[in-house]
């Protein structure tokens, strides 16, 4: 879905499973409170398939959205949400623009929440991101961002489908570097109610330092952005590399393990023939009643 103008609304206009697919240039600039514009699901709100289904850092399968701008007229505090990821949802958000609007990975107690996130490359003005759920990469979201807040809701560790918890429920930390804002752990009332010491740093978070060259010993679950890797990922520049992320092993070498998926994302452009990058032609003729 590409290239929408929405002029308004107070309740979601978009159920959706979490792909693999793409929402482009959307353009949806005054959004309802206390609302979440799409939301993502994984097979709905029975199913725990999200959370036992593998899933890989970097995958085409999940629902990409990017290159869009969104937004707000009132405050971040209204609850305006562009998304709510929800029964092992699986998103990726890059490039976009955000404007007293926030990210959200749904994580209520009991509820089955949201499984993988990437957040990367956005700019905010007095946007936010919550997650509440699930484990996911989050870097580079610059501009005015009023709070980058991972939590979970539930007491007694580890609680189910919270953050730092992967495939089959097992330990699958979250990495965020290069924000705005270090994320705040267990921060209750900006976005939701936090339960005490159930989200830590270094085992269920962590936040990776970043250069061009590996440390010579590591300690496991730490990790690394290396600039000069990873190809050229992101092919609006002409740089060779545009960084991947490495982890330490329980040898305590390093492993790649994570490169963004390529964008702009390959069903912006051409006929999916490879080397064809003439983007795609608008619809037309199209009527919604």
């Amino acid at each position: 879905m590409d290239h929408c103008t929405f002029a308004g609304g107070t309740v979601a206009i978009m159920n959706v499973g979490s792909g693999p697919g793409l929402i482009d240039h959307l353009t949806a600039l005054n959004m309802g409170s206390y609302q979440q514009m799409i939301e993502p699901t994984y097979e709905g709100p029975d199913s725990t398939a999200g959370w036992s289904n593998p899933d890989a850092p970097g995958s085409p399968n999940a629902l990409y959205i990017e290159d869009s701008t969104f937004g707000h007229s009132g405050s971040i505090w209204d609850g305006s949400c562009v998304f709510q990821m929800m029964y092992g949802a699986r998103v990726v958000a890059r490039k976009n623009t955000l404007n007293a609007v926030m990210y959200e990975v749904h994580g209520s107690p009991g509820a089955i929440g949201g499984r993988w996130c990437e957040f990367y490359d956005n700019t905010f003005t007095n946007g936010a991101i919550c997650i509440r759920a699930g484990s996911g990469i989050v870097f580079n979201n610059t501009g005015s961002t009023q709070f980058l807040d991972m939590l979970e809701e539930d007491s007694g560790y580890p609680a189910l489908y919270q953050i730092g918890r992967g495939q089959n429920q097992t330990l699958y930390p979250a990495y965020a570097w290069g924000n705005t804002l270090t994320p705040a752990l267990n921060q209750g009332g900006d976005c939701s109610a936090g339960a005490a010491n159930m989200v830590q740093l270094n085992r269920d978070v962590y936040i990776p330092s970043s250069g061009t060259t590996l440390p010579g010993t590591c300690t496991v679950g730490q990790a690394y952005w290396k600039t000069d890797a990873g190809g050229n990922w992101d092919t609006t520049n002409g740089t060779a590399n545009d960084g991947a992320l490495y982890k330490c092993n329980s040898g305590g070498t390093w492993d790649l393990y994570y490169t963004p998926y390529t964008y702009p994302h390959p069903l912006q452009l051409g006929t999916g023939t490879s080397g064809d990058t003439t983007p795609l032609s608008s619809p037309t003729g199209l009527k919604i009643r």
